[in-house]
């Protein structure tokens, strides 16, 4: 049972001693690099428009009870969908993000399949050489 074990975890593993897992994401990294930065300015820049939406709004409100009459409602509804919109966008430019991300790590894992197949197949194309090399062949002409 420790030696399936072992076979196991040594199947989990790369020629580097790494993961698979963890060399995949290593690899999709370096494919589409500082993805993690673009989701979290993403989402610092959703959250902040969102906060700065929501004090327009309680300022809106206040203006319609009549307990502000300094407001100009145009432009806090012009505020109202700069803010809101800009949450919109950052949420959909997020959620591309991460459509992407899923379609990247499918292909390179693909392509990481791909090299382990090509191996194999130049595994047995060296090994069927070294046959041929070994093959005395006796051919004569006339």
């Amino acid at each position: 049972a420790t030696i399936t074990a072992l076979n196991q975890e040594k199947e989990k593993k790369g020629s580097t001693g790494i993961n698979r897992t963890v060399s995949n994401k290593l690899l999709v990294e370096t494919v589409a690099p500082f993805r993690g930065l673009r989701l979290f300015l993403y989402a610092a820049f959703a959250s902040g428009a969102f906060v700065g939406g929501l004090i327009t709004l309680s300022g809106v409100a206040a203006a319609m009870n009549g307990l502000r009459d300094d407001v100009d409602m145009n432009t806090e509804y012009l505020n109202l969908a700069i803010d809101f919109g800009a949450v919109a966008f950052f949420g959909v430019c997020a959620k591309f993000d991460l459509d992407k991300d899923a379609e990247l790590t499918a292909a390179v894992e693909a392509k990481v399949e791909r090299k382990k197949a090509n191996k194999k197949i130049t595994a047995s194309m060296r090994e069927r050489e070294q046959l041929m090399k070994k093959l005395n062949v006796d051919a004569r002409a006339g």
